[in-house]
């Protein structure tokens, strides 16, 4: 799970319209990787980026 200053962060970059557009596996899909870019920087919001964030957000919609 991730913890609420992180998802404020992600709502705040992406948009909360945005994000309620995914389907419920596409939004799994992008937890799960933010996830992994939350256990990456050991849990240290202040090391992750909005490039960071955007990152992901962009892979998402690469795949």
């Amino acid at each position: 799970m991730l913890t609420n200053a992180f998802y404020e962060r992600i709502l705040g970059t992406i948009g909360e319209n945005d994000l309620n557009m995914l389907s419920d596996s596409e939004a799994a899909e992008l937890m799960k990787q933010y996830k992994k870019l939350l256990s990456r920087k050991k849990g240290d919001l202040t090391e992750i980026t909005y490039d960071d964030i955007i990152d992901i957000w962009d892979d998402r919609k690469r795949n």
